[in-house]
């Protein structure tokens, strides 16, 4: 279609005439550096079509629009590159000036880091490759989001189980364990609403109580659960506390009380380390060596005679004790017919609770001006829960919903994007291009 050595010559067809062709040109071997500023302006025209009218029924992935337009083009995917590497991977893009004013923050907390989790994921469900870069980019272009910086970001993803692909690259992937437990929790809810159980959702919220309490330094918890219409009566405790959570006995006493309202239903909560108290403790390295030989064979764990240290049986406990390990709230639950499911973390979008809210505790803060009893800070909670309608609230819940179907895409499209991309990296395109598929041996070019 375009060669270098004529390229004065040649009366070039537009963009829109070589797609609506649809037929592939034979690849010609080209350099980057040969490609005239006008051929660079016509591919990148032809990307953008191909992008825009690409079928809404086919996973739209980066590579595979890279693909089609070197298809269309007869412009071999290693040319092709490097001229539309500003807009497949937008490294040197300009600083947003939408915050530029706003002090950088060197830490987040849980509902910013559900916000960056979900921004990563969300270039998955569009089809696109997130890299650190345009993670980067797009927390500074999201007014809800602190400013934070490059060093920051990456302690941040490192704590969220992000990782790079592969080496010398910039492209995020979340830790096999992180997208299991993610998986895991989208199947069985999806099963669950398929079986038409009954589902109910419980969360708790903590402040500083400085004007119900002479103690500056206590909080105001909130504890309460909602079923899919609104918030469930008699499920609501307000108390205060020297601390900004609740025990593991606070939140089994609240649970027992409450147990009867869900039975047969489902149960939605966070994984917190007030409602995982283990039924029975599980071997560790703290444990005399005779104990931990004790619990094994208590659960009919053969323990071979040759082993005779402590390293060897906490490996056979490593081995099953997923089987015996059980919490203290499943064990109530179950004696009511009660199935308790967790949300994965920082995935704030599958909880009715977290737009609720801010709407409870700004009315809160708001009338708790005065310095006033506890009996009435909960009347001005339960006002403050009015300010939530039944209607607001199923609107939350329809959102949870359509966050479960999008969450079940959304690990498809992982596989489909990382596998296109990965095809592309290996396919050799000149001779002494291969790519080995084993690790790199230098260091990457960006650590996270």
């Amino acid at each position: 279609m375009m060669d270098s050595n004529s390229s004065s010559k040649t009366e070039y067809t537009s963009d829109e005439s070589i797609y609506e062709r649809g037929v592939s040109i034979p690849m010609k071997k080209r350099k980057p550096k040969n490609v005239s500023d006008e051929e660079r302006k016509m591919l990148i025209s032809l990307y953008e079509r191909v992008k825009k009218t690409w079928p809404a029924n086919k996973h739209r992935s980066t590579t595979a629009m890279l693909q089609r337009t070197s298809e269309i083009s007869g412009i071999s995917e290693y040319v092709l590159y490097p001229i539309l590497k500003e807009i497949l991977e937008p490294k040197t893009a300009k600083k947003s000036t939408l915050k530029k004013n706003e002090a950088e923050v060197t830490t987040l907390n849980s509902s910013e880091k559900s916000a960056i989790t979900k921004l990563v994921h969300d270039f998955y469900l569009q089809g696109e490759l997130p890299t650190i870069y345009k993670v980067y980019y797009a927390l500074r272009d999201d007014a809800s989001l602190p400013n934070v910086s490059m060093k920051t970001l990456k302690g941040v993803l490192r704590r969220l189980r992000f990782k790079y692909l592969i080496d010398n690259n910039t492209v995020l992937l979340q830790s096999n364990g992180s997208a299991l437990r993610r998986i895991n929790y989208v199947q069985n809810i999806l099963k669950l609403r398929n079986e038409n159980k009954k589902f109910y959702f419980v969360d708790n919220i903590s402040f500083k109580a400085g004007k119900v309490s002479d103690n500056e330094n206590k909080y105001l918890i909130i504890v309460i659960a909602g079923n899919e219409e609104w918030f469930l009566e008699g499920t609501g405790w307000v108390f205060e506390s020297n601390e900004n959570h609740l025990s593991p006995l606070q939140f089994e006493m609240w649970f027992s009380k409450v147990l009867d309202t869900f039975e047969n239903g489902v149960v939605v909560m966070k994984k917190t380390n007030f409602n995982t108290r283990l039924a029975e403790s599980i071997p560790t390295k703290v444990w005399a060596k005779e104990d931990i030989k004790n619990w094994l064979l208590s659960k009919n764990v053969t323990v071979p005679s040759e082993l005779n240290n402590k390293a060897c049986f906490l490996s056979l406990v490593e081995q099953v004790k997923n089987d015996h390990k059980s919490y203290v709230i499943e064990q109530m639950a179950k004696s009511k017919g009660i199935t308790v499911l967790r949300s994965p973390k920082y995935h704030n979008e599958l909880n009715p609770f977290e737009p609720a809210w801010p709407i409870i505790k700004n009315h809160v803060v708001k009338h708790l001006t005065l310095p006033t009893s506890l009996n009435s800070a909960k009347l001005i909670v339960n006002n403050a829960l009015i300010e939530v309608s039944p209607h607001k609230w199923k609107k939350y819940i329809d959102q949870v919903k359509s966050a479960e179907l999008e969450m079940h895409k959304l690990d498809q499209n992982i596989d489909d994007t990382t596998d296109s991309y990965l095809k592309f990296l290996r396919k050799p395109r000149f001779p002494g291009d291969e790519i080995s598929s084993g690790s790199s041996e230098s260091e990457p070019d960006v650590v996270l």
